[in-house]
């Protein structure tokens, strides 16, 4: 699993099962991720997020004047004290706010001093169970009053199953979790808490204004993790209390179907994704692997959750070693049940958004493991956000200019840069050029936009980008001779669009006739007999060459 923007959250408090995150004292090391230019697609879950300040049972700054004495005992689910490696802390999270207070645990007890209050208490216990398999339950007390000598008895008895179940018979999970969030003092911490659907428990609790319990779960036959024909990504939420039966139940024709192709404009490959409900201030992520492609299935979603969606593509090995794997990001809401279409890694590609965001110049003088100086994906398409340089079988340069043609900051990298400042308020222009030589795929082999931009201070500068809708099989080809539509979108603001159209990969161009389309503009182009089509476009402050376009079938 992979927790997301847990920065906008400001702590995550977990340790479950084949489950990593930042957590108070005693709880497992954080996972760091300097890089999202390629999820790791090979691997199980992780984790990403800061760690909340956290100070020790008994510590000095606890034994503060109205300190009273707290006693702790925790039962796992059989009724005995657990050994400490299958449960080695308990948090109090003082609801006035305030440092969390970490307390080690020992066979399931501890004791000290901590200031009077109202506080949210959860630890998480392993039980191993009968039949072989090791239970993770979150004991979650949303609101305990500490006002004189208290002892807390934390009783994994009381954790019910988190069921996950879609009406099919064959469908099993492969990957949950379940989240709650409180306030705590002036924030909402969502989420304060998460446990692993599978094997998992959780407690169900009396009504507290504002908790709110999320639940996702993927599934797919037979809870494999590669090959399944299709995809189950469910999700539901309660209110104000964990419920006695906690999880998510859905039936398939309350969902969104997807019909989802997967393709390789050459050969043959390989795919991997991550799905994940992105929750306000944080998401949740989980792998799974398409397997061979091209490859059409169908994938279920809930409606109306945003569904962040990450999938990487290798070849026919499955190593997605980082310096063969390209990946795209699309975060989607379907607002109802019914039938829906999308596709994966099928063109046309050029220049666009880098994961969910648009194109932009940020600006900045750190070094390689900092935020980029310059985002621009080079392989993006008009739906999904691309990967960012560098990219297998791709070399290029970036260049910033200003008005009078003086060179103020290089990169050996297209559309990606470190270590560029903000420069002087004045116009300037940014070129990037690519060359493109992949394995598999003969497409957008030259790539070349230049911005004009009017640097005012020194906040990042989203940089329109212009991308292309038209019907392409999974290897990225349309029928010879057929009268193609084309829609163009460009992402960001512009009144005007010019669009050229290259049959000989732009050693002569023909312009196009474009209509205005609601917030995109149509054309049709007349397909070549055999080879490729490339587009020149122009837009407010950017031009755009895509040598390459899509393919024609033989």
């Amino acid at each position: 699993m992979i927790v997301r923007r847990a920065a906008a959250v400001g702590a995550v408090a977990a340790l479950a099962a084949g489950m990593v995150a930042a957590s108070p004292a005693g709880a497992a090391p954080v996972e760091r991720r300097t890089s999202r230019h390629v999820l790791d697609f090979t691997k199980h879950p992780v984790a990403d997020g800061p760690a909340r300040r956290t100070v020790p049972l008994g510590a000095s700054r606890t034994r503060a004047a109205g300190a009273v004495s707290v006693t702790i005992d925790v039962l796992d689910r059989h009724g005995d004290a657990p050994a400490t490696a299958d449960d080695s802390s308990v948090t109090f999270a003082p609801l006035a706010g305030g440092d969390w207070i970490g307390a080690d645990l020992a066979d399931g007890h501890t004791a000290g001093e901590i200031p009077a209050g109202d506080y949210a208490v959860m630890t998480w216990v392993q039980t191993h169970e009968a039949d072989g398999v090791t239970s993770t339950a979150l004991v979650y007390r949303p609101r305990v009053s500490v006002t004189s000598s208290t002892r807390v008895l934390l009783d994994a008895r009381e954790a019910v199953p988190i069921n996950a179940v879609v009406d099919r018979t064959d469908s099993r999970v492969l990957g949950g979790v379940l989240s709650i969030g409180q306030r705590i003092g002036t924030e909402t911490v969502d989420p304060i808490a998460l446990v692993d659907v599978v094997h998992g428990y959780v407690t169900p609790t009396v009504a507290e204004p504002g908790l709110v319990v999320r639940t996702h779960a993927m599934l797919t036959r037979g809870g494999v993790e590669k090959g399944s024909p299709w995809l189950y990504n469910v999700a539901a939420i309660d209110r104000d209390r964990v419920p006695q039966d906690p999880g998510v139940r859905a039936r398939t024709e309350d969902l969104a179907a997807v019909r989802t192709t997967y393709g390789v404009p050459q050969g043959d490959g390989c795919a991997s994704e991550y799905v994940g409900a992105a929750w306000t201030g944080f998401g949740t992520s989980f792998p799974e692997s398409v397997g061979a492609v091209p490859a059409t299935r169908t994938e279920y979603f809930t409606p109306g959750v945003p569904w962040e969606m990450n999938t990487g593509f290798t070849g026919a090995d499955c190593s997605f070693a980082p310096d063969d794997t390209e990946a795209w990001t699309r975060v989607e809401t379907f607002p109802r049940a019914g039938a829906y279409e999308r596709a994966w890694n099928v063109g046309p590609f050029g220049f666009g958004r880098f994961d969910s965001a648009p194109a932009r110049a940020i600006w900045g003088t750190g070094g390689d493991d900092a935020e980029p100086a310059l985002a621009v994906s080079v392989l993006a398409t008009s739906t999904a956000g691309g990967p960012l340089a560098p990219v297998t079988g791709m070399t290029g340069t970036s260049v910033l200019r200003d008005a009078d043609g003086k060179v103020v900051a290089t990169s050996d990298q297209p559309g990606m840069a470190h270590g560029w400042p903000a420069p002087k308020p004045g116009r300037y222009t940014l070129t990037i050029d690519a060359t493109r030589k992949a394995p598999r795929s003969d497409l957008s082999t030259r790539q070349h936009a230049v911005w004009t931009l009017a640097v005012k201070n020194t906040e990042p500068l989203a940089l329109p980008t212009i991308g292309y809708d038209t019907p392409l099989d999974l290897r990225s080809r349309a029928r010879a001779g057929a009268e193609q539509p084309v829609t163009v979108k460009v992402d960001g603001a512009t009144r005007r669009l010019t669009l050229d159209v290259s049959y000989d990969d732009g050693r002569s161009w023909q312009t196009l006739p474009v209509e205005k389309s609601g917030t995109a503009w149509t054309a049709t182009v007349h397909n070549p007999t055999t080879g490729y089509v490339s587009f020149r476009a122009t837009a407010d402050g950017v031009e755009q060459t895509l040598i390459r376009a899509y393919g024609i079938k033989s």
